[in-house]
């Protein structure tokens, strides 16, 4: 860590003239957040057994590789 309590990666970190966090002059990175329409929860069982509250956000994971 330097001084500024953020980390060293060798290159200074360092907001553009577009408000951009950017370093050694390369933008940090870049997120994309759609809207969540709203639908009925589950039941707080069901939601306990999926690990979310929402069926669009049900993912399982499915381990083992491509099939």
């Amino acid at each position: 860590m330097n001084h500024n309590n953020k980390p060293d990666m060798g290159m200074p970190i360092y907001m553009n003239e577009c408000d951009q966090c950017t370093v050694g002059g390369m933008r940090i990175g870049m997120t994309y957040v759609p809207m969540q329409p709203w639908e009925a929860p589950y039941t707080p069982d069901e939601a306990l057994r999926a690990g979310t509250i929402f069926s669009c956000l049900f993912l399982p994971f499915m381990g083992g590789g491509c099939k």
